[in-house]
């Protein structure tokens, strides 16, 4: 069941964000913080439908997302993974053609997708941070299609927790403890191997 938090709170708990106030100025985390909801997802809640029209784009701020693609034949595949600070959504055209799915408990900054995409019209530093982040979706695809290359499950696992330290834990000042943020089942789904 998803919850929501609006209004003031939900513009200081984004600010309150270290890793968001990582990516934004204070100008742009002012402007984003005005039309900020936060919400918190459960275990395999939908947060986008595949082929539907989305009513918001995101930042992950807790947990993590899966991309998750159902074949005509009814196989699911994850073609991706969200984890704090990843955008998430689609602007200016057309629906996703995956289904974003939580991978636990998860919490999100969500903003209406209009006046998302007038925020980032309107602003050089967001236009500039959205292009970064459209940047980040690719080096991540890229990477996803190296560690499907990898031909034990070992190697996979390997280039999994590279991926994972290099999003995740390389942003920590201090030496990172790698929290995997989700189940085994699901990480088996997203390596392509068997989860036992």
């Amino acid at each position: 069941m998803t919850q929501r938090i609006v209004g003031e709170q939900a513009g200081k708990l984004l600010r309150g964000d270290a890793k968001i106030r990582q990516i934004f100025d204070a100008e742009s985390l002012d402007a984003l913080a005005d039309v900020t909801e936060i919400r918190d997802y459960g275990y395999h809640d939908v947060v986008l439908q595949s082929e539907h029209a989305a009513d918001h784009v995101g930042y992950v701020l807790e947990g993590a997302l899966a991309m998750q693609k159902t074949l005509p034949d009814g196989r699911v595949h994850f073609v991706g993974i969200l984890a704090p600070t990843d955008l998430y959504g689609r602007l200016f055209n057309g629906p996703l053609h995956y289904d974003l799915i939580s991978l636990g408990e998860t919490r999100v900054a969500a903003f209406e997708k209009t006046r998302f995409e007038a925020l980032i019209s309107g602003s050089p530093a967001l236009e500039r941070r959205f292009l970064l982040d459209l940047l980040d979706e690719l080096d991540a695809a890229r990477e996803w299609i190296i560690l499907l290359g990898g031909h034990k499950v070992s190697e996979r696992v390997a280039s999994f927790l590279m991926i994972l330290y290099q999003r995740i834990g390389a942003q920590s000042e201090h030496r990172p403890v790698l929290k995997i943020p989700i189940k085994r089942v699901d990480l088996a789904r997203y390596l392509g191997v068997r989860h036992e």
